[in-house]
């Protein structure tokens, strides 16, 4: 039976913050995890040109099932491989607050309840065009960079899936499409941990 597992990509932020990006593979192919994380390696290589360089992708994890997922939000176990990196994102522009992000979206065929998100702490100044959207070079290049990543594992006999139910029964659905808009997602509880500045004054005639 094919096994089943869960790469969780870690990126450092500014203030000890942390972001995850998180894709699940269903295989019966021999062990590749390692040329799974070279392939992100390149995609992150491809696009770190719009993170900035307090964001960092910084961990590889992963887990695994041997007869099946996690129903969704299940619990996946124990990590069976932990990988450090450190590589930073590269932009000379102005950081957007750590909430603003570009996600991918993972659409399965004819199912909308049934599509996947992944989330990429990615975006600058230089990546807003004048009305404050995300420039259509980096929506393309990211989309890009995430088909090739997935031709790829394909390739290697790891399959991407996004777990869904039809009719109250459970199952696993593969993407035929890999999307994202030029509107910036927002992340509420990715927003900055603390102030680093408080102003107060006081009202001087009351």
């Amino acid at each position: 039976m094919a096994d089943f597992k869960r790469l969780m990509v870690i990126w450092t932020r500014a203030n000890n913050d942390r972001a995850v990006t998180t894709i699940d593979f269903s295989t019966g192919a021999p062990d590749q995890e390692g040329a799974v994380e070279a392939l992100f390696d390149t995609l992150w290589a491809n696009n770190k040109q719009n993170a900035h360089p307090n964001t960092a992708l910084a961990e590889y994890r992963w887990y695994g099932h041997a007869n099946g997922p996690p129903a969704v939000g299940g619990d996946w176990g124990p990590t069976f491989r932990s990988i450090l990196r450190s590589v930073p994102g590269t932009a000379a522009t102005a950081a957007l607050p750590p909430q603003c992000a570009i996600v991918v979206t993972e659409v399965t065929p004819g199912f909308m309840r049934h599509q996947g998100r992944m989330y990429f702490p990615i975006g600058c100044a230089h990546n807003l065009t004048a009305d404050g959207r995300i420039t259509t070079d980096t929506v393309n290049q990211l989309v890009g960079s995430c088909v090739t990543f997935y031709n790829a594992c394909y390739a290697l006999g790891y399959i991407p899936y996004v777990v869904g139910s039809t009719a109250g029964v459970r199952a696993i659905y593969n993407p035929h499409q890999l999307r994202a808009n030029n509107s910036w997602d927002i992340q509420r509880r990715r927003g900055y941990e603390q102030a680093t500045h408080v102003q107060t004054t006081n009202i001087t005639h009351l």
